[in-house]
């Protein structure tokens, strides 16, 4: 249960992070989990000890965390000016998956080329 309600709040984000390129993302995102997995796995078998294992896991998200606050920057908000009623602004915010999103990043470049 505590594995899907993390993954949930991950994928949750991923339309938010940068609206107009949410198939990017979301390969990002999908990929550092499997990369991530297979790391973990590889650490908890080297540790003697499940607790050992538990202890690297904690200072490892520790570190990456305190590292990436200096990293957050919100610059650019070129997204935020456009109304909801600009057809050439179509993002589809209803979190059905990377793949409708995709669709709609396909549409915007479609409509916009036309124009």
């Amino acid at each position: 249960v505590f594995v899907q309600a993390t993954e949930g709040s991950t994928f949750g984000i991923v339309p938010y992070v940068d609206p107009l390129n949410v198939a990017g993302v979301c390969g990002f995102v999908s990929a550092g989990g499997n990369i991530g997995a297979v790391l973990w796995g590889l650490t908890f078998l080297s540790t003697p000890t499940y607790s050992d294992g538990y202890m690297v896991l904690g200072i490892v998200v520790l570190s990456v965390g305190l590292l990436g606050i200096p990293t957050i920057r919100i610059n650019d908000t070129s997204h935020r000016g456009r109304k909801a009623s600009n057809k050439n602004y179509v993002v589809n915010n209803n979190n059905s998956g990377c793949a409708a999103n995709s669709l709609a990043r396909a549409q915007e470049q479609n409509l916009s080329s036309a124009l």
